[in-house]
């Protein structure tokens, strides 16, 4: 059924508005009619003035003119990428040559012969810096005492430098200084220590931080006095042509000293031992010696005290008995020297392990025979008091047949009191 033209239309076509509010849009209804009046066609109109949606599309945002390419001389890069279906992580490698704060600016996505480039990247991703860092090598250590064992620390910080994979740092000790690498097993048999050591650095990585743990071992010389003892190391590091030197200084573990006595006729030498770290020694195989002609040094020590504990707070002696041959002339032997000997260990080393050191120092000994000997005698005439007058008879005689002949003597009463002395008799 054709729908009913209206009486005042026009010849060709009319049309009939719909109004609708404002917010809707102004859709009407129009109709064409053919020259016989019959209706041709019908069809829904939008008299809309204003701009018309248009769905856009990819071609609507297509630049003119082609990408540029930027500057990939400084850049991150990935080859030979399989793509997997879903999401693929890619890590970027760079090799840095250039220190600064650096962002990411385009993408370039290269297949066989094709390239893909992409817009300026956003603002948004992060930044990042490169820095150079120079490397170290440095010792570690606390109160170092020489004669015993002490942990030394190595300390590497490989920096911003690139390590071979076969790097190592080599240790070169002073004269009477040996170094080893710290066993973390206690049952397994340790190094032996060495002048030279080489520490190797296999897999080390840049900004890595790596400690080795070492032992040192200064040789304790014989002193008489608590100087320290300068050694130094020498480090040649992958990283540098030059070597670096780092100073140690031991303390030693004990210090010995010597002392002259005399009873009547006979000398004795007094070898004192002391302690001067908190480490504990045990001593064993003490002897004295010496190389001059006419001198005997016999030992009077107790046998039962072979191994003796010493701590710092305990001094250990040792007594010898020295006995020279008669002077025969006054420029004879003015000084002999007497070398003492003696093994050491450290005593918080368990005893299957332990091992013993040995220690010797040589003492200078003047005044070792005795010449005259002095008796004195003090006979008062009823009572010796405080400002009387005694009678003192002092008996000298000659030990053996020496050339000394003149003999300088005092008499004290005690240390802070003078006595006055007056000749009465004899030579």
């Amino acid at each position: 059924m054709s729908p009913k033209q209206p009486a005042d239309g026009p010849t060709a076509s009319s049309a009939t508005s719909l109004m609708e509010p404002s917010a809707l849009l102004p859709i009407s209804i129009h109709l064409d009619y053919k020259q016989d009046r019959t209706l041709s066609c019908a069809s829904v109109a939008c008299d809309n003035k204003a701009k018309q949606p248009v769905r856009r599309t990819s071609s609507t945002r297509r630049k003119i003119s082609p990408t540029q390419r930027s500057d990939f001389t400084n850049c991150v890069s990935s080859e030979k990428i399989l793509l997997q279906p879903g999401l693929n992580v890619i890590e970027l490698h760079s090799k840095a040559k250039r220190v600064g704060s650096w962002s990411f600016n385009q993408l370039a996505v290269q297949l066989d012969n094709v390239e893909f480039l992409s817009e300026s990247l956003p603002q948004g991703l992060p930044s990042f810096e490169i820095i150079t860092k120079a490397s170290s090598a440095v010792l570690n250590f606390m109160n170092l005492v020489a004669g015993v064992e002490q942990p030394v620390k190595l300390i590497v910080s490989g920096g911003s430098f690139r390590f071979p994979k076969d790097a190592n740092i080599v240790l070169k000790c002073s004269k009477n200084l040996k170094m080893r690498i710290a066993s973390l097993d206690g049952g397994v048999a340790k190094a032996p220590f060495e002048r030279e050591l080489v520490v190797n650095l296999q897999n080390f990585e840049s900004f890595e931080e790596r400690t080795i743990n070492l032992e040192a071992l200064c040789d304790l010389p014989g002193r008489r006095e608590e100087k320290p003892i300068e050694q130094k190391v020498t480090l040649q590091v992958p990283w540098s042509r030059n070597e670096i030197q780092i100073p140690l200084h031991f303390l030693p573990a004990m210090i010995a000293s010597c002392r002259l006595h005399s009873s009547g006729a006979r000398k004795f030498l007094q070898v004192i031992l002391k302690g001067v770290s908190d480490h504990k020694l045990i001593l064993k195989d003490a002897s004295m010696s010496c190389a001059a002609e006419g001198v005997t040094i016999i030992d009077i020590n107790p046998k039962s005290q072979n191994e003796i504990t010493m701590s710092k707070t305990v001094s250990i002696s040792y007594l010898y008995e020295i006995q020279v041959e008669a002077l025969k002339a006054e420029s004879e032997l003015p000084v002999i020297h007497v070398d003492y000997r003696m093994k050491f260990a450290d005593a918080s080393l368990p005893e299957d392990i332990r091992y013993y050191i040995p220690y010797s120092v040589t003492f200078d000994v003047m005044d070792y025979t005795t010449l005259f000997t002095i008796c004195a005698k003090i006979e008062p005439s009823e009572l010796c008091r405080v400002n009387s007058v005694c009678h003192l008879n002092l008996r000298i005689s000659k030990v053996h047949a020496n050339p000394f002949s003149d003999l300088m003597y005092e008499v004290l009463a005690d240390q802070n009191m003078w006595v006055v002395v007056g000749r009465t008799a004899g030579e």
